[in-house]
């Protein structure tokens, strides 16, 4: 179990032993436990034509890390949808760090986190957070059921 992972079950019993039951901020911990545990991606099916790929980008400034979920839709496959690249990004992405684009400065700002729970907070350009950008997965690949008829085999 990562750091993380053991932080939040430990902040998830702790919880649970302050209130003597079940909390909805416990059950949330648990969940998102169960769900980080299935991350990884279990089949990427070569029939999908047109897909959906989710794609997992690290950010990280010595043991201080954040994380960013871009959602590609279209025909292209493997490595092509590993090119992330932060000046052609300012839109809304979903993160954990608290990505924001500041347009009036056209600079970038977030939050990272390390292991024990600490944050640095941080902010630069499209070029120093592409410089942290330390890992690229996709880590989910599904049919696009907007387009009728399209991968079905």
């Amino acid at each position: 179990m990562t750091n993380e992972k053991k932080l939040i079950e430990e902040m998830a019993e702790e919880l649970e032993n302050c209130y003597g039951r079940e909390t909805e901020l416990t059950e949330r911990a648990r969940k998102y436990l169960s769900q980080s545990k299935d991350k990884k991606m279990k089949s990427y099916d070569p029939s999908i034509y047109d897909g959906i790929h989710t794609i997992e980008i690290t950010l990280q400034q010595w043991e201080y890390v954040g994380h960013i979920t871009q959602r590609i839709y279209g025909t292209c496959k493997g490595n092509t949808m590993l090119d992330f690249d932060f000046d052609c990004e300012n839109d809304y992405l979903e993160n954990d760090c608290n990505l924001k684009y500041h347009e009036e400065k056209e600079y970038f700002s977030a939050t990272l986190k390390d292991p024990d729970g600490n944050t640095l907070d941080i902010a630069g350009r499209s070029y120093d957070f592409n410089n942290m950008i330390v890992k690229m997965e996709i880590v989910d690949y599904r049919r696009n059921e907007a387009v009728p008829g399209c991968g079905k085999s």
